[in-house]
């Protein structure tokens, strides 16, 4: 991923579309914002107990930094379920300006220009989904029940549905917390079923009985076993707990934090 600065906002692009001038993907940092104490300070996320003018006035120093329309911006409604909502003009504006009429939504997809899509993050895996050929975008939130009841499938399939070829897609994977920052139980290895292996991305301490996984990758071999092809996926390195300067963290700060914001959008 490339970090980027405009005024004083800082935000993340992909490699993959450096060259994709109709396209917007982009992942914010915590840097550029208004918010205050451990909102500090771009701070995107209305439901931690942030001062709201704050997070608005966030919105729109973003929004102007990334060149998008901050009053179409669509925001998903996210509880780790894999519902995806194929988003429309009449949703413009949901969640930010207008009361949402879609509920429990972790996935968001589109086909039409000049629409952003906004979904939140601060540990779990942003992924971004885009067939050039179709032009359509989608993004995915994936925690570890996510990552689990593979939502990314449901987003292929739907990019399917809608005429994408597989080998058509191209796929970003965002910050998210690392392996190493990553420690889980019992409950969540026997959650990940798959038809096939993941044991090496799959670490466990026998002094502290828990587990290490590395959820960017696995929902990466989801997706190759799907068919999407490896030099299409790109992985970032970027951790979300390990880099206290440019993220917020739900496993480092607790609840009283901010929230990260992915946007994809295709320019007319």
């Amino acid at each position: 991923m490339k970090i980027n600065q405009k005024n004083e906002v800082v935000f993340l692009t992909f490699d993959q579309w450096e060259d994709r001038a109709k396209l917007v993907a982009v992942h914010s940092t915590r840097i550029g914002g208004v918010s205050e104490n451990g909102f500090t300070s771009m701070n995107l996320g209305f439901a931690r107990g942030d001062n709201q003018d704050r997070v608005h006035e966030n919105y729109r120093r973003f929004s102007e930094g990334i060149e998008v329309p901050l009053e179409k911006l669509v925001l998903s409604d996210q509880w780790h379920h894999n519902e995806i909502l194929e988003v429309e003009a009449s949703h413009e504006g949901m969640g930010i300006f207008k009361t949402r009429n879609y509920h429990d939504v972790d996935g968001l997809f589109t086909t039409l220009k000049e629409l952003p899509l906004v979904t939140f993050y601060a540990d779990c895996v942003p992924i971004y989904f885009y067939d050039p050929v179709l032009e359509a975008i989608g993004m995915a939130h994936a925690g570890w029940r996510g990552t689990a009841s593979q939502i990314v499938l449901d987003m292929l399939r739907l990019f399917q549905k809608k005429g994408s070829q597989i080998e058509n897609i191209e796929v970003s994977i965002g910050p998210a917390v690392c392996q190493k920052c990553y420690q889980v139980d019992q409950k969540v290895i026997d959650a990940m079923d798959f038809n096939f292996a993941i044991d090496h991305i799959i670490t466990y301490s026998e002094e502290e009985d828990r587990y290490y996984i590395d959820l960017k990758n696995i929902n990466k071999e989801i997706l190759v076993h799907a068919g999407v092809l490896k030099d299409k996926i790109e992985v970032t390195h970027h951790c979300t707990a390990c880099e206290e300067e440019l993220f917020f963290s739900h496993r480092r700060q607790g609840n009283h934090r901010g929230t990260q914001i992915g946007v994809m959008m295709i320019r007319e």
